[in-house]
């Protein structure tokens, strides 16, 4: 079933529920029907509140793809465990719903694609690969959307400073290393103890931080502002 043909946001949140509930009772999910349920027409989107549905389901596929193990960021060490966690992100500031619709229509249908090919291949290890990079590269045009493009920034640490090598070591495990200056000093003890948490909940699956490391990666995030 195609979304296309629907043309209110009340018919796309029920069809977002339905295939929802259909994956649900099959036993397995089913992403491709999952996907289709997330395309839908120029049109639809130009009701902020259809644009923040169509965003929250965007979301909403993410996690559950993450969250049944079947990829997302399990056994890839730039994709940090527990990112899609939580209440799920606001819509990108200033965004209106016609530009929202000219950047996510493509990125859906980059997504159908990825399904029609995964169609085609046998279960097993290329397939899961392959998954996986769907994953990951829907996940980073959700993130650029969020002003967020600087997470596949990578540069190298500036030689000499502990610090710096600490967040190149821990942050790279998710995400490039943030500059200290995309916070104000008073906000990184906060992130960090965020991050921390994060990396604490992948059970192994990152290094994480000792408490020394933390207050050293503490001091260069807020002592470079200084």
């Amino acid at each position: 079933m195609r979304l296309r043909t629907i043309r209110t946001g009340g018919a796309l949140a029920l069809l977002l529920a339905m295939t929802m509930v259909q994956a649900a009772e099959s036993g397995a999910p089913d992403w491709s029907q999952r996907v289709a349920g997330l395309q839908m027409p120029m049109g639809s989107m130009m009701e902020p509140a259809a644009a923040g549905r169509h965003w929250q389901a965007m979301q909403g596929y993410l996690r559950d793809m993450d969250q049944s193990g079947a990829c997302g960021m399990m056994g890839c060490g730039e994709w940090g465990p527990g990112m899609m966690a939580g209440s799920g992100w606001s819509m990108p500031s200033g965004m209106s719903p016609a530009a929202y619709a000219q950047a996510m229509q493509p990125q859906v249908s980059r997504m159908q694609s990825d399904m029609n090919r995964l169609a085609a291949m046998p279960d097993g290890p290329e397939r899961q690969a392959a998954l996986r990079r769907h994953w990951q590269d829907s996940y980073r045009q959700m993130q650029t959307l969020r002003g967020n493009g600087w997470m596949w920034q990578h540069t190298a640490a500036p030689a000499g400073n502990h610090g710096a090598r600490l967040v190149q070591r821990y942050c790279s495990q998710c995400h490039a290393a943030p500059a200290p200056d995309r916070l104000p000093a008073g906000r990184w003890p906060g992130v960090v103890a965020h991050m921390e948490s994060y990396m604490r909940a992948a059970h192994g699956r990152v290094a994480v931080p000792s408490a020394a490391d933390v207050a050293v990666i503490d001091h260069y995030l807020q002592g470079a502002h200084q």
